[in-house]
């Protein structure tokens, strides 16, 4: 798996490596004072290239073998360095995005559904958004699986699986032992969708989670899940050897941020940011969906600079921005381009060629 990816994409893998490197340097660098000190020392000494070798080489005994070879397909199918392919695929472990987890069912929407906002702020101005793809995973023994990503980045950002859960993360900062060997968190966000229920996804998170796992999973980040089958939604703050699982009413209220039943929000912890959280929910609160998710509410926020994706799971349907191409006009950030509306339906329906 992933020769085929390579040899439809050879020439975008190799431009997105090419211009990509140098800003994947500048990011560690900026990183070296909160990174572990295990790993800002070698960014310091013996570069960005070499920490994220690094990285690779601790944690791939614990990569599913089968992302290991999708990794090592595509690059015999676009003739380029496995390495690179890695360094774009773990390069997220050694950095942290703001962004809003923003879950809604029942009592809470339009109609009683589920709906999801996954709005990434990270950095609008990265050459990332050059590569931005849409890949769909037609397997046959587990559920399909969309990645809202970047071309070579193969571990799970802003998913969905036709079962239709939807999953996507922010950075937490409440738990702060890492170490550096184990899963990482992108391919466990991927394995955990291929799971077709919360129950069995449940249950995983808690097992990687664990310090007695055989695969823990080393950082600290915040996930939400919106399972429309079963109309649920959970939110975890997970790191290593620590798991908390939150529905709606898990939540301390705040004068910003009360309990809303049936939502559970975590806004973006960065600025800039416009109108009052508490007041777009409170207005909106009974006919929330995807739409006023990703059109309204990101926007207002300021919340997405770097992808928006609002999902409605019982039409199957999402809209979905990246921000600006280095090729396009108009506005930078993610949150104020225009939505493409995507049927994830037929999408996942089409025929095998």
């Amino acid at each position: 798996m992933g020769y085929a990816l390579g040899q439809l994409f050879p020439n975008e893998i190799n431009d997105m490596f090419v211009a990509i490197e140098p800003w994947l340097e500048q990011l560690l660098e900026k990183a070296v004072p909160w990174l572990p000190s295990w790993l800002a020392d070698v960014v310091i000494e013996d570069g960005a290239p070499a920490a994220l070798d690094l990285l690779y080489d601790v944690t791939a005994p614990y990569i599913p073998a089968d992302y290991i070879r999708e990794w090592e397909g595509m690059a015999a199918g676009a003739n380029c360095s496995v390495r690179q392919i890695q360094h774009v695929s773990l390069f997220p472990q050694a950095s942290k995005a703001a962004c809003t987890i923003f879950l809604s069912e029942k009592n809470a929407t339009k109609g009683g559904s589920g709906f999801h906002l996954r709005a990434l702020d990270f950095d609008p101005t990265s050459y990332v958004a050059d590569f931005s793809t849409l890949f769909v995973y037609h397997y046959k023994t587990k559920p399909m699986f969309a990645n809202f990503a970047w071309i070579a980045m193969t571990g799970c950002l802003t998913c969905m699986n036709n079962v239709p859960i939807t999953l996507s993360e922010k950075a937490y900062g409440g738990h702060s032992q890492l170490i550096p060997y184990g899963l990482p968190w992108m391919q466990m966000m991927r394995r955990s969708l291929e799971y077709n229920n919360m129950n069995d996804i449940n249950n995983y998170i808690r097992e990687v989670n664990n310090a007695n796992s055989s695969t823990p999973q080393t950082v600290s980040i915040h996930i939400g899940y919106t399972d429309q089958k079963n109309q649920s939604i959970i939110g975890w703050e997970i790191g290593y050897n620590f798991s908390q699982s939150f529905g709606w009413n898990d939540f301390t209220p705040t004068p910003t941020h009360p309990v809303w039943r049936d939502i559970v929000l975590w806004p973006k912890n960065s600025n800039p940011t416009t109108t009052c959280v508490k007041d777009m929910v409170d207005a909106q609160y009974g006919s929330i969906d995807a739409d006023w998710m990703a059109n309204y509410y990101s926007p207002n926020d300021m919340t997405g600079d770097t992808q928006v994706v609002g999902f409605d799971l019982k039409n199957m349907s999402v809209y979905y921005a990246n921000s600006r191409k280095r090729t396009s006009q108009g506005p930078l950030c993610a949150y104020y381009r225009q939505r493409t509306f995507l049927d994830m339906n037929a999408l996942f329906n089409e025929p095998s060629p």
